[in-house]
């Protein structure tokens, strides 16, 4: 079991928890010890600050998979993190070690825009 205080930094329906600025979106991340969460943006964040995450697909308003994690699998795939996206019975405790550096992948991709760019 993971001891953990828990942040809803983007529901709409908390008006305590809920965060309205992209800076307190971003410093929350910066400054957490383990991310759970559902947002392709979090995901991008806690790569580039190093910190461990947990990603569970977007549900509908029925509890249903919404069917919106393309960005966040194909995301996890270029970074060989597939084992973040969680699925049932999945050991959580295994993902709290910092992230490595992702530096030379956000290298490796920014030059494949550049590329593409130059060619249009």
């Amino acid at each position: 079991m993971i001891q953990c205080d828990w942040y809803r930094i983007a529901d709409k329906k908390s008006r305590e928890s809920f965060i309205t600025g992209p800076s307190e979106f971003v410093y929350a991340i910066k400054n957490a010890s383990f991310v759970v969460t559902d947002s392709f943006h979090a995901v991008v964040f806690s790569l580039i600050f190093g910190k461990p995450f947990l990603v569970c697909s977007r549900l509908n308003e029925k509890g249903e998979p919404a069917g919106l994690d393309s960005r966040i699998d194909l995301l996890l795939s270029i970074f060989g993190m597939e084992e973040r996206k969680y699925s049932e019975g999945m050991d959580v405790n295994k993902l709290q070690a910092p992230l490595g550096d992702c530096t030379s992948i956000f290298y490796e991709q920014k030059a494949k825009v550049d590329h593409y760019f130059d060619d249009i």
